[in-house]
Formats: C-alpha cells, structure tokens, sequence
C-alpha cells in the first residue's frame, strides 16, 4: 500500500556504477515489506571475479522439464572453509544472461548438510519453475552480509539483521554448467478470462509466440475459434517508464493471446487453447455467469396479483491486494516476493462452483518492475481466472511512477511505486479496458443482478475528469429493473478506518485520498443510489456503516442488517495477500475492523437482499493451525424496500437520490402549488370577464406507486425464488444476457 521511495534499482545509470545506498534508505524499505532482503543480488553489486574458480559445484535435474510448475532439483557442494550460513542460489533467465545486469527470477537459501556420509558440505534445493520462453541457469553467492530468521510459513524470514559494510559486493562463486531448458519454450500456458467488448468474454493465453494459427478450441459447437488478437510481444522494454522495470527488472513478456465468445448461464464452455493442430493446453472449464437479471411475470390483466420468478442468487468474490505465493515443498520464492498468503487466496476461490465473477481491484502481482513476478502470478491465478470471469481494476503498483511520456495519463499520486511499470504490463496481460490508451482502465458490465463499475482511482477522478464524466453516464444509464444492485468499486478506500496522512506523492496518504472521495465521487454515488462501495489498497478488512459526508448514515442492527439504508455499504477488502496495514484509528463510521487474509463475497439473492460475507483463505494462524479456509469470519445484509416502477430505482432514468416518503412529500407540494396557481389565475379572469370559472385539475402526473405487498426473501436452498406483488407495472418478459462496457 505504501509508497516506495527508492527501489534498490530505481534509475537506469544504477546498474553503470556502484550505488552507496545508505543503509537506513535500504532497512526503512524493506520494513515496508515490498523489498526482500535476497534483493541484495543487485546486478551492480554483483562481483563476478570468483565464478567457477574450482571451490563450489552446482548442478540441476532434470535438464528438461516438461511444462510449467515441474520440479527442479538444484544441488550445491562447497569446500568446507568457504560455506557460509546464508548463502543463496539463484535462478536467472535465459542462460546467458549477464548477472552484473538483470536480475535472477528466484533465490533460495542454502542449508549444508554436512557428516561422514557426505564428502563436503552439500545443499539440496527444490525450485518449481514456470515456463518463461527460455532457458535457466542457476548461480551460487556468498553472501556473509546478513543473516535470516526463517519464517516457515512464507518460506521466508520474518526478520533480518545486517552485519557492518552490507553496501559490500555480493560475490558469486558458481555457475550451472549446462541450461535447463523446458520440452517446449512455446508452451500455451497461463489462460485466463476477462469480460469483454464489444464480445462478452475472451480467453487469453500467454506463448512465446512462435507459431502460427493460434486460437481455441470451444465446445457448444463454436469448434477451433482464432486468436482475434495477437499481441507480440506483449510489450516492450521501451513502452515502460524507468526502472527497475525498463532494465536490471525486464523480461521479455512473449506473445499475448486473445479469443473472443459469448455464453450465458447455466451453459459450462469447455476449451484447449494454443496452435492448431499441433499443441493445446489442457482442457479447462468456464462458468458462463448469471444473465442481466429480467422479472418474467404472468400478463394475465385480470389476474388480481402477478406472479415473480426471480433468477438464481448472483455471487461475486471481491478482494484487493494479492501479491505471490509459492507452492507447497517449493525452497526457492520469487525474486521480490511479496504476499505469500496469496496463494491460499487462489486456492479458496478455485474452490467454488458457484461463482459468477471474481473482482480485483488493484495490486496484482506487486511486481513492481522485476517482470518474472507477473509469469509466476499468472501461473499462481490460473486456477480460478481460468474458471471465472476474473475483472481486474488497478492499483498503485500496477501505475503510480513520478515521471510519465508527454503522451501517456499519468498517474495521480508521485511516488516510485508501480517500479516503473506505468500500467503497462497489467493492461496488456489483462486488457478487460482500451489497452491502447494507457491507464484508461475503467469500466464496467452487468452480471446477474448486478451492475459492477471499476473505476482506476490511479488516474484522476475529479469532478469534470473524463472517468468521472463517464462513471455519471455509466450509473445513470444503469437499468435497476435488469440489475437492482448498483456496486462501484475503486483500489482505493472512499471510507477507511486510517491515521495515515501523507500531502507528499500527489496526497497520497489515506486520509487525503478519502477525503479527495468523498469530494468529487461521492455525490455520484448518492445521487445514483449506489448500493456499495468497496476498495483494498489498505491490507485489512473493514465493514463501515453506510456513510455520507464522511459520517455514519446507517449503522447495522444486531444481527448485522442495513435496513433501507439510504447511503452506500462501505467496504475495504485489501486482504489477498499482501503483509497487513496496521494503522486503524478507531474512526467512528468503522464497525468492524480485523487483519485475516480471505476476499469478500457478494451475493445478491434478489432485488431486496444482498449479502456480504468474509471468507478466510485459511493462512491466518500459525501455520494455518487456527485457520479454516471457507470460515465466514464477518457477516452482513442489506435489506430494502422492492423497487417499483417510478421509482428513483427505475431502469434508466437519472436517479435523484430522493428517497419514497420524499417524493411524495414533493410531489403533493407540487399540485398544492398548482391548485394555488389556477384559482389565483380564474379569480382573476373571473374579476376581468365578469364570468366565473372553474378551476378543475386532473393528476397526470404519476406519483409513486406503493410498494409490493410482500417483500422478496431469500430462500434456504438457493433455488428459484417466487413472491407476489400487487405492481402490475413491473411486467417485463425481456430476456437480455450479461453486456460489458469498456471505455
């Protein structure tokens, strides 16, 4: 969440010269849990005069793995008077690169195993490597400077302490003698599916880009689809900001896939994606999600009630902030690791049959610049992003950097933390918005009962900016009949229990980013009648009252339930992966605030109850001991009147945010006016032509009808829902699938 000052490889002229970083600049950074102390590998600080000179072995089986996530074995030997306590190995592609100027892709720590049954001192690592289009090879450092308290959790270290002259040149001792190189650099690999337009979803794929005729083969009868883009590479050292990212970080990306189809629930799409006829990935399942919702009711006019069938519950998962995690028995962690909880993240949403999307709002990877990260991220989500829709928004470390191209939106707050990335790699490895226009990534679509708005709070967002032209039409074109939820979701919070200030970096602190909100978006929100709004960004779970004006509007009763509110639900669900953000204040529209990993998950069962609940992920207690992935951890409902037609929840008219009992108010004032008017207008015709007149007024004029006289209630089963309403005006036999709008 926090800005990062200096990113141990921040300007390109770094890696040209020997860099005095002062201590305390590298100890505050790593605090900040963004840069893992084996960053020390910096290619400038790499001394490469001892490679291979006879005093340290390494070597690796097999030579040839099969696919991604296969097993290598990396075994080191050393004479006994040159073994240290922490020394590493770490992994670099492709073969031949020069590690005085990039950066490896995984470390691992080295623990010897000596005794009479071994000749000299020996480590054994296991790494599970992904498939990055080229060859590794692995090289051993002596690395005295500093040491580690292991945390077993993270296969990490939860603290680590600095000898005198850690600026000292990290040495390297050993280097694999032969590449390890993958069956085929080409593999198809990484699949993924986002919302779409003008289509409604497309499948997207990573390659190296060699071959010709890339598409997917689908069932429904839709057969071997092509690729309808094709970007590669996916983008280029160039099309990035500074560094790390641009040099010592940059990994070319390969080849970025696209297959665009349609499909509705309850249909399952079966595909294999890759080169025609010659090599698919394995086959994987897709869960078309809920159509727009639309009521089927009788048309039976004589029938003195009509008969409602409501569609099944609509369930997303919402969560922010996931970062990398490794897989079990792995010894090795990505180099810049961050977020190690994040895979039992991927796990708890892979785990479900029945959702019909999966929202990230920013904070992907946090790869911040050392480009590897993101091809272990996609391989990490695979899981689920391949099963589910999955929408991703962006966050500080997909965008912030202080200097942007004349050319390019830049970001709004300043400071170092995308590592040079600009949005760049985010929005091409997941281009659900315009990917020629850069961080120009919002945008929204209709998915069951609901209607999701991602806005880029990135970006600039006040009032009159082109987002928030845009976020007015987006709502005020929303039909409530087809989707009575209305959900805005930005990266960072509008309401969020915080004592961090921060004016610096553009006003990027919590506070001043709350405040700026509540400004310029919420009135939006209000006047539109949004429902929720959720943002991470702040590593912690947070449900708020509904709020305006920055105060509590609603507070839940005991048994958690918001009751017609008449604001927003504020929620901050920053809990992926990423380490926790402490700095709760003890804000009074907070209700319950706590720091567990897990996502959120929104189920809208009908047009008057939604249901919010927090999932663990299962990585919250000491080696998960005291976590259950699945656990319900906080619970909350929102309860509301049915919508009627003329209401300020009618399809496509612009909501006023006056609520029921107001609009009558309003409206009785209105013909009291009128009656005034008129007889004041025929006294004096009366008093002008000697006749008397009339005055007779006929109410044209619709005001709103009652509600239903039964409100809509969840059913134990989840299954069809069936209430009765006396609004005969609710009619509606229109069937419209889900649509995605991206601008």
């Amino acid at each position: 969440m926090m800005m990062m000052k200096c990113m141990m490889m921040l300007f390109p002229a770094c890696f040209f010269a020997v860099v005095a970083y002062r201590r305390e600049e590298m100890e505050a950074t790593m605090r900040l849990g963004l840069v893992h102390p084996m960053q020390r590998i910096a290619p400038w600080l790499v001394d490469t005069s001892r490679v291979n000179d006879g005093g340290t072995f390494v070597a690796a089986i097999p030579l040839n793995p099969q696919k991604t996530g296969d097993e290598v074995t990396i075994t080191v030997s050393v004479a006994d008077d040159r073994r240290y306590a922490n020394d590493i190995v770490a992994a670099y592609t492709p073969f031949d690169a020069d590690i005085s100027k990039v950066s490896p892709v995984r470390v691992a720590r080295l623990r010897y195993e000596t005794g009479a049954e071994v000749d000299e001192p020996t480590a054994v690592v296991k790494m599970y490597l992904t498939n990055m289009r080229s060859d590794y090879k692995f090289v051993v450092f002596e690395s005295p400077q500093f040491y580690c308290n292991p945390d077993p959790l993270s296969n990490g270290c939860d603290d680590w302490s600095f000898f005198d002259g850690a600026e000292a040149a990290i040495t390297a001792v050993a280097t694999s003698p032969d590449p390890v190189r993958f069956f085929d650099s080409n593999e198809p690999r990484a699949a993924r599916v986002l919302p779409a337009y003008p289509q409604q979803f497309k499948i997207v794929w990573t390659s190296n880009g060699e071959e010709e005729d890339n598409g997917c083969d689908l069932s429904g009868g839709r057969g071997f689809v092509l690729a309808s883009k094709t970007a590669s590479p996916a983008y280029h050292a160039d099309d990035l900001c500074g560094s790390p990212a641009k040099d010592v970080g940059f990994l070319p990306p390969g080849a970025v896939h696209e297959v665009a189809f349609a499909c509705a629930a309850p249909e399952v799409v079966t595909y294999r994606c890759g080169s025609y006829g010659d090599y698919l990935f394995d086959e994987k399942t897709f869960r078309c999600p809920a159509a727009a919702f639309r009521d089927l009711q009788d048309e039976d006019d004589n029938a003195e009630s009509n008969t409602t069938t409501i569609t099944p519950p609509t369930k997303i998962a919402i969560f922010g902030d996931l970062g990398r995690g490794e897989r079990d028995g792995d010894d090795s962690i990505t180099f810049h690791e961050y977020g190690a909880p994040a895979r039992k993240t991927a796990e708890l949403l892979a785990s479900y049959d029945d959702l019909d999307f999966v929202f990230h709002n920013g904070d992907l990877s946090y790869a911040v610049g050392y480009l590897s990260v993101h091809d272990d991220y996609l391989d990490m989500i695979e899981q689920f992003a391949s099963k589910f829709p999955y929408g991703v928004g962006l966050g500080n470390h997909e965008i912030d950097y202080p200097s942007y191209p004349a050319d390019r939106r830049p970001s709004k707050y300043t400071g170092f933390d995308s590592g040079g990335e600009c949005g760049v790699p985010a929005m091409r490895l997941f281009p659900v918005a315009d990917t020629e226009i850069y961080n120009k990534s919002w945008w929204s679509v209709d998915v069951g009962l609901m209607h999701v708005a991602v806005l880029n709070d990135e970006v600039d967002y006040s009032r009159g900016s082109d987002q928030w032209r845009w976020l007015e039409k987006d709502l005020a074109e929303v039909d409530r009949e087809a989707t009575p939820w209305v959900i805005v979701s930005g990266h960072r919070p509008m309401y969020v229990d915080s004592s961090y200030s921060n004016s610096a970096d553009g006003g990027a602190g919590d506070v001043d980013v709350m405040e700026n909100l509540i400004l310029h978006v919420e009135p939006l929100l209000l006047e539109f009648q949004v429902d929720v709004f959720w943002a991470g960004h702040n590593h912690a779970a947070q449900r708020h009252c509904t709020c305006r004006d920055g105060q509590c509007v609603d507070r839940p009763d005991e048994n958690s339930t918001y009751s017609n509110p008449r604001a927003p639900l504020q929620l901050v669900v920053g809990t992926g992966g990423a380490d926790f953000t402490r700095n709760a204040n003890n804000s009074d529209f907070a209700v319950n605030v706590f720091y567990k990993f897990g996502v959120g998950i929104l189920t809208a069962h009908n047009a008057t109850h939604l249901t919010y609940d927090f999932v663990d992920n299962g990585a919250n207690g000491p080696l998960g001991g005291d976590s259950v992935q699945g656990m319900v951890l906080d619970s909350a409902t929102i309860v509301r009147d049915l919508p009627a037609q003329g209401s300020h929840r009618s399809s496509k008219k612009k909501h006023t945010g006056i609520d029921h009992q107001d609009a009558i108010i309003i409206a009785a004032l209105v013909v009291a006016v009128m009656v005034i008017a008129l007889i004041g207008l025929a006294a004096s015709r009366k008093r002008n032509t000697g006749e008397y007149v009339v005055a007779r007024i006929e109410d044209d004029d619709e005001v709103e009808s009652d509600r239903g006289s039964e409100q809509y209630t969840p059913s134990e089963d989840g299954q069809e829902i069936i209430a009765t309403t006396n609004n005969p005006s609710a009619n509606n036999s229109n069937y419209v699938p889900p649509t995605s709008t991206v601008v």
